[in-house]
């Protein structure tokens, strides 16, 4: 059956636009020391969020569904943790409508707004609670810089991270024409079979999987080859940067210390296999 067009198609749609600034948010925040935990919908929820239509009954529980916000982060510092809804709005002078802030107000009211929009320093919050409720939108000026809300977030990521915000702005911009898909060869020689029967066909995030390569090896502990893609809609340095921490977090546990990444070897380091990732990007623009 051909769902093309259909509510559903739409809402699938939508998740994987919203999802790239959600893990351009995400990564700038583990990066920056917090931990990162997806909530609500991007978990549990979305089978049952993309069925929700406007014949729903528009009971409590299912507005609080429809408002759940997208990540849980601890702040070890602090000792505290904070709930955090993402939106992307492609006008500099962004009008948010009130209903979406008295839907946050009225369930999640201790819930933090994240605002990325292609103005200034691009990434905006505010805590809920200390917006006012206004008849009218509420602008840009009711909110503050991301910085200031998470002060652990240094300035030279906010740069770097904007940057590549920008860059998602204007693939999306052009969505119409025919998306591309970056493929990694990875090949690994595991110390554990089970670890290899864990990575396999795996979800890594929103837009990047992985998947192994039926080869045949004519040797003792022949490495497992996988293909690694990362969807159109997500900046590569911030798919790298979720690859490495999932390739480092599964592989150490085996005490493996080597992988080869389209024909580069490199240690089982996040950074170092983050930093590969992206110069092969880079390599690939230059040829």
């Amino acid at each position: 059956m051909d769902l093309s067009g259909s509510g559903e198609d739409i809402f699938y749609d939508s998740v994987l636009k919203g999802n790239a600034y959600k893990e351009i948010v995400k990564v700038m925040l583990d990066k920056s020391g917090y931990s990162v935990h997806p909530y609500g919908y991007e978990s549990t929820l979305s089978s049952v969020k993309s069925k929700l239509t406007k014949n729903t009954r528009n009971s409590k529980t299912v507005r609080r569904i429809r408002s759940s916000p997208d990540l849980l982060i601890y702040d070890e510092q602090k000792n505290d943790l904070m709930l955090v809804e993402v939106k992307m709005r492609k006008d500099p002078s962004p009008k948010i409508r009130p209903r979406l802030i008295r839907r946050l107000k009225e369930f999640w009211n201790d819930s933090i707004l994240v605002l990325v929009v292609p103005h200034d320093n691009v990434f905006y919050a505010q805590k809920i609670g200390e917006l006012e409720t206004k008849p009218v939108y509420y602008r840009l000026a009711d909110f503050e810089k991301f910085q200031d809300i998470f002060t652990r977030v240094r300035t030279e990521d906010i740069s770097h991270y904007k940057d590549i915000a920008l860059q998602t702005m204007k693939k999306q911009k052009g969505s119409d024409t025919k998306e591309k898909t970056m493929n990694l060869d990875v090949s690994i020689r595991f110390s554990d079979p089970k670890i290899a029967s864990e990575i396999a066909d795996a979800k890594i995030a929103d837009g990047i999987n992985i998947q192994r390569k039926l080869t045949l090896r004519e040797m003792v502990n022949p490495p497992i080859d996988f293909i690694i893609s990362i969807g159109a809609n997500l900046a590569v340095a911030v798919a790298a940067h979720l690859i490495a921490r999932f390739l480092y977090d599964k592989l150490t546990v085996g005490k493996d210390n080597r992988l080869t990444i389209n024909d580069n070897s490199v240690e089982i380091d996040a950074e170092k296999i983050e930093q590969l990732i992206i110069n092969i990007e880079k390599e690939k623009k230059d040829e």
